[in-house]
């Protein structure tokens, strides 16, 4: 595998070799991914960590990190496309909702005050007991058999773009030559 794969997607942190994953950030915009890939209650504190005011990069990290590896600025793409997903905006809608709007200025407020000082990872583990404690993951946010599918499926097409840039990127004689980038697949991200 080339060296250039593990800065350009993110994979699972303790996957053996052949059974690693490379996923794009742009991945995490598929519902299976964020369904199959991340656990539930590390979701919720995902969207409980936005509400209040931690940035994206920072609460993917704190929440997804033990599982997965890339460089910070992949994991704060993935939340970028994340984002976009129902099970995220559904997630923050049910959080915000329960929140007080002065009670969210005053976080607002504190994460300002803190950006450059505090570590996330304190908020995680301050935050962590309270919302595990109130939160059982409803089993429409746990992951279907569709999902399990459609997730394989883009590993194995991940897996088989990767080899198909390597094996282009080696000439006939295992010479390297110049090869253009395509466009990656246009897999269907639909939300269903």
């Amino acid at each position: 595998m080339s060296k250039l794969h593990y800065l350009t997607h993110i994979r699972l942190r303790d996957a053996a070799e052949n059974q690693q994953v490379f996923l794009k950030p742009q991945d995490f915009a598929a519902k299976s991914v964020g369904r199959v890939l991340l656990d539930p209650i590390q979701r919720h504190m995902y969207a409980a960590l936005r509400v209040h005011g931690v940035t994206a990069m920072e609460s993917f990290i704190a929440c997804f990190g033990y599982k997965l590896l890339g460089r910070p600025e992949l994991f704060e793409q993935a939340a970028t496309h994340y984002e976009t997903t129902r099970l995220y905006i559904d997630e923050v809608e049910e959080i915000a909702n329960a929140c007080d709007v002065e009670y969210l200025d005053e976080e607002h407020l504190a994460r300002l005050v803190e950006f450059v000082s505090a570590s996330v990872t304190e908020k995680v583990t301050n935050m962590y007991p309270t919302l595990v404690q109130k939160y059982d993951a409803p089993v429409h946010r746990t992951p279907t058999s569709h999902d399990v599918e459609h997730y394989n499926d883009l590993v194995k097409s991940r897996l088989r773009s990767i080899q198909i840039e390597q094996a282009e990127a080696l000439g006939s004689d295992g010479d390297r030559i110049n090869v253009h980038r395509t466009n990656d697949s246009k897999r269907d991200h639909e939300e269903d």
